[in-house]
């Protein structure tokens, strides 16, 4: 017997063929779910921005942690722009023994090279007299601005020649090195007892003849590793009689600016937040006069120089204008994304290029009874949110502002509304220590999760527009300086980068006042490529 299943199986097949192609997929299938509370129509807009003036950055903190400052350029659109520092010397350890027959030897002072940074490449290694001069009185830490205050009689033995190759290295005068050998123990039991008898130095340069000149930046902060010194420091050498030991030659160390009296005796290891150390960098500059509404150009100067500033209201009426083409109430828009853009010609010798910073930040000063600091307002926790980073090939700064514009369209008090001028400053990644890293994949995610909500309380907690705030750069005396939140946020930010790479060098992004730069931004009335905002916002369908 014979069965034949062929023309069942074509049946079955051209069934089945019939059944699949009457399948048809419904897209608005649960679409009357959603609340229309929760249904938004998207829109984008892009606007030249008009208001925008030049100011200098006066507010910006004098004090560092991390490095000190001292030099002087002159370049023909700026003037000259100066450097210096001034900083304690204060022992490492809490008790000192002179001993009897005391003889001086030396006072040597060495400070480990940072960075240089100069307005033209030829003049990296020029010769620079570097002044060293004694302060009148101790720095008042309280103030943002202190006043300092010392006579111009050189406290070193000749006049110190830094070419910016190496360490800085002289010699104090045998004068103000025997000074130090009437230090007695009362000195020591606090940071302003010693002070007053012992209030520190202040190191400057000679300005530059023509133009040109350099900037040289120092390590600040001792390093003491397995107990031994490293790092910048000034050792006092004597020869002394200890009991039946005889002219025993013994030199003590000396580091740069603590906030209080450490004993490092006994340390195996010490950090810039357990042992603080402080320089006050002084900064002057000739180029106020070309502050101002901007034109053609805008300037970016180092230092606390000239600053583009965008003018809060002009961003605010361009936002609420825009939105108002579609709903009556602005403040209930979602904005998305909100976006500057601010435009560059590459310079002609693109070696040049160096003089525009690698990152700048849009920020707020914010000014209270007792305050003064700027502000960062971009999300640094957002990976893909463009925190003001320099791209060469498009010759564009386009930082990201969406939250700042979500907080200008619901302010309500517009009387305040300068308080919100979007300052861009200079940025840099330095690095800030070695320390050897977690690999921990815990220790990742505690850091990760520490910085997100650091950020979000930084910036949402405290002050201005009912609970937008902000991490600051630093303000009224040095403890709000290292203590603000964007640094912190940062530090954490490299914390978790580091734990999860190995790596034992650590780097933070900051604040840089202390490089020279010359970033040249279109403006308003250029002929071409103006700076621009760019925004992307939802409008809630309930309300349009």
């Amino acid at each position: 017997m014979s069965f034949s299943i062929k023309p069942c199986l074509l049946a079955i097949t051209a069934v089945a063929g019939i059944l699949s192609a009457c399948v048809n997929e419904n897209k608005s299938l649960g679409e009357s779910l959603i609340p229309n509370s929760q249904k938004y129509t998207i829109y984008t807009a892009s606007f030249p921005i008009e208001e925008m003036s030049q100011q200098m950055a006066d507010s910006l903190s004098a004090y560092s942690m991390y490095r000190f400052t001292v030099g002087a350029v002159r370049d023909e659109a700026f003037g000259l722009s100066t450097r210096s520092a001034a900083f304690t010397l204060v022992p490492v350890n809490d008790t000192l023994n002179f001993g009897t027959n005391t003889k001086f030897r030396q006072f040597h002072f060495s400070a480990v090279k940072d960075t240089l940074s100069y307005a033209d490449e030829a003049q990296r290694y020029i010769l620079q007299n570097i002044n060293v001069y004694e302060l009148d009185k101790a720095i008042d830490y309280k103030k943002l601005y202190p006043e300092i205050s010392y006579t111009k009689k050189r406290i070193t033995d000749g006049i110190p020649v830094y070419n910016g190759n190496d360490s800085l290295s002289f010699n104090f005068s045998k004068e103000f090195g025997e000074k130090f050998l009437t230090i007695k123990q009362e000195d020591l039991d606090t940071m302003p007892n010693y002070t007053k008898r012992f209030p520190g130095i202040v190191l400057t340069v000679d300005e530059p003849a023509g133009n040109g000149g350099r900037i040289n930046m120092f390590r600040l902060p001792i390093d003491v590793q397995n107990g031994y010194i490293y790092g910048s420091c000034a050792e006092l050498k004597i020869t002394a009689d200890y009991g039946d030991r005889k002219q025993v030659d013994t030199s003590f160390t000396f580091y740069f600016g603590p906030v209080q009296m450490y004993d490092l005796g006994g340390v195996t290891t010490t950090s810039v937040t357990s042992q603080t150390q402080i320089a006050f960098d002084m900064t002057t500059h000739e180029s106020k006069g070309k502050a101002g509404k901007v034109d053609k150009v805008a300037y970016l100067e180092g230092g606390r120089g000239l600053k583009p500033v965008i003018s809060a209201e002009g961003l605010r009426n361009l936002a609420i204008d825009e939105i108002a083409k579609h709903t009556d109430n602005p403040a209930s828009a979602v904005i998305c994304k909100a976006t500057l853009v601010l435009p560059f010609e590459f310079p002609e010798n693109y070696k040049e290029i160096y003089k525009y910073p690698t990152m700048i930040s849009p920020t707020c000063l914010i000014v209270t009874d007792t305050t003064m600091t700027f502000a960062g307002i971009t999300d640094s926790s957002a990976s893909d949110e463009d925190q003001g980073n320099i791209n060469r090939s498009t010759c564009r700064y386009t930082p990201d502002i969406s939250h700042h514009i979500q907080e200008l369209i619901k302010i309500t008090d517009e009387k305040k509304i300068h308080d919100y001028d979007v300052w861009l400053l200079a940025m840099a990644t330095e690095i800030v220590s070695n320390a050897q890293a977690s690999t921990s994949s815990e220790m990742d995610d505690y850091y990760q999760n520490l910085m997100y909500a650091n950020y979000y309380n930084s910036m949402y907690g405290g002050y201005g527009y009912g609970g937008y705030g902000y991490g600051g750069y630093g303000g009224y005396g040095y403890n709000s300086y290292y203590n603000n939140n964007y640094y912190n946020y940062m530090m954490l930010q490299s914390m978790y980068s580091q734990s999860s790479s190995g790596s034992t060098t650590k780097s933070a992004t900051m604040m840089d006042f202390h490089r020279y730069y010359k970033a040249i931004f279109h403006g308003p009335g250029a002929e071409k490529d103006v700076p621009m905002f760019k925004f992307t916002y939802a409008i809630p369908k309930t309300v349009e």
